[in-house]
């Protein structure tokens, strides 16, 4: 696991968020709630992997979908 990007967001923790990913050529697109949140250029990665983190939090992840 390597960190490759990161962006600041409030979220209410009490509602549910929906998280969105678009990767096309080398250009990384985060979605939160249907909004772009972070985008991220990275010509280093032909091939990957899917993966859901949390750290030093509880999460659920349900509805999980892959396109």
């Amino acid at each position: 696991w390597e960190e490759i990007s990161r962006a600041p967001v409030e979220i209410d923790a009490s509602q549910p968020q929906q998280l969105g990913l678009s990767v096309v050529g080398d250009r990384i697109e985060l979605f939160l709630n249907g909004k772009s949140r972070l985008v991220h250029q990275d010509s280093t990665y032909k091939r990957g992997s899917l993966g859901l983190r949390v750290v030093n939090s509880d999460a659920t992840f349900t509805d999980l979908s892959v396109q």
